[in-house]
């Protein structure tokens, strides 16, 4: 006689929710499909989720080059092996070589080659919230006054407290690399990041690994990349870096590195009991 259909399922697995959920984060980041918010002319309210309890900052930092290959149609971008790992890096060693040249040109290419400070945070999209957590992504400029916020208890605080935080206003000016600025401020009251307490909790969740995008591919990929060849390492997909990413809760080195140049930007509730999931 036949067995019922339902004896054997202790022998199969179950297709949890959660490993969907997972699985769907994992192609964003791998497809670059992620939901990276970008700052508009004009003004652009967002709210800054505040750290999770193992974060002591929203914010994720990184050194990256951005190199214009001859193969490529955006800029080639990674973090600075030397400023994360503290090895050599060939992006670094091109930078010294042209900045050291007695040709002017190269002086004024080596610029190119430079690591500049790329800050990685979740935001919502105050006029989008319906999206939910995206990361914005940004420069010295930018982080330095949301720094600046932070310090000043008078003109902000914590902003990014899950009840009584303030929404952050970016103005911003211009859309070429030389003409565009911005102006960072706060908005004039405090408000809760939603007054939903189970909004709040689904964007927790739903908020982004900001150390996945610090991509740190081979010196051979690199080297590749900058004579202008294709390169595909037929060990690892060539996005990964996993193995080369920095040690989680180490700070990038500075101690060989010129004072930074400006940044453009690259096209790229319920109760105080929710303060704790949010680390603050």
């Amino acid at each position: 006689m036949p067995k019922e259909p339902g004896s054997n399922l202790q022998k199969w697995g179950t297709y949890e929710l959660d490993t969907a959920n997972q699985e769907a984060l994992d192609l964003a980041h791998e497809s670059g499909s992620a939901s990276f918010m970008k700052l508009k002319v004009g003004k652009n309210i967002i709210r800054i989720l505040p750290p999770l309890p193992e974060k002591k900052s929203p914010f994720f930092v990184t050194y990256q080059h951005y190199i214009r290959t001859p193969n490529d149609d955006k800029p080639f971008a990674f973090s600075c092996p030397r400023l994360v790992l503290q090895i050599r890096c060939p992006a670094c060693d091109e930078w010294q070589r042209l900045r050291k040249s007695s040709n002017r040109k190269d002086q004024e290419r080596s610029k190119e080659f430079f690591p500049k400070r790329r800050v990685f945070c979740n935001v919502i999209n105050r006029a989008e919230p319906e999206t939910g957590p995206m990361v914005l992504a940004f420069g010295k400029t930018i982080h330095e006054e949301l720094i600046a916020l932070r310090q000043d208890e008078d003109a902000g605080g914590d902003f990014t407290h899950p009840i009584n935080g303030i929404d952050v206003v970016i103005e911003r000016t211009g859309v070429g690399k030389f003409d565009t600025d911005y102006a960072v401020r706060l908005a004039r009251r405090s408000t809760p990041i939603s007054d939903d307490a189970s909004v709040m909790d689904a964007w927790r969740e739903a908020m982004h690994d900001l150390e996945s995008f610090a991509k740190l591919p081979s010196d051979e990929e690199i080297k590749a990349r900058l004579n202008g060849e294709d390169y595909e390492d037929e060990d690892k997909p060539r996005d990964s870096g996993a193995s080369r990413r920095r040690p989680r809760g180490k700070a990038p080195a500075r101690a060989s590195v010129d004072a930074d140049i400006s940044d453009a930007e690259f096209t790229e509730v319920d109760g105080e009991d929710h303060n704790e999931d949010w680390g603050v």
